[in-house]
């Protein structure tokens, strides 16, 4: 199932790249085939190591693409969002996005923050802090007494 989700995810993305509309690309996922435009070696040789990217493919910029990647423990980016060429583009910042959608979409009571995520956290310092941070989740999804 998965796999036909990604390709029809790739012919989507095809599709506009090759149309004069603007492409954004939000990856969260840790684990799976890689789908942004962005290359992931471009990405790598520009901010080394990461877990997520985002890409913006502009319709009226060819092949060449924004794009910000970023590690797990950091603080999720501001994104650019085009409108049309009377409007400038629209800021939106991530995290507080992130933030809100998590608190109000009861997310901490359908994760279970015991288990080890997969994949694993290869590095000691950030399994620590994977470590911490689901500690702190679990701790907010504990009922009030």
């Amino acid at each position: 199932m998965r796999l036909v989700i990604e390709e029809e995810y790739l012919a989507k993305q095809k599709t506009l790249l090759e149309s004069e509309v603007h492409l954004l690309e939000l990856d969260f996922l840790r684990a799976g085939e890689y789908t942004l435009v962005a290359s992931q070696s471009s990405l790598k040789a520009r901010f080394g190591p990461f877990d997520y990217a985002a890409s913006l493919h502009r319709g009226d910029y060819g092949r060449r693409f924004q794009a910000v990647a970023w590690m797990v423990q950091d603080r999720l980016p501001t994104v650019l969002v085009p409108l049309d060429e009377t409007h400038a583009d629209l800021e939106i910042d991530l995290q507080p996005v992130f933030e809100r959608t998590y608190d109000e979409g009861g997310f901490e009571r359908m994760v279970d923050y015991t288990a080890s995520p997969e994949p694993t956290f290869p590095d000691e310092v950030l399994a620590g802090w994977v470590t911490s941070m689901s500690a702190s989740c679990m701790s907010k999804a504990r009922p009030e007494s």
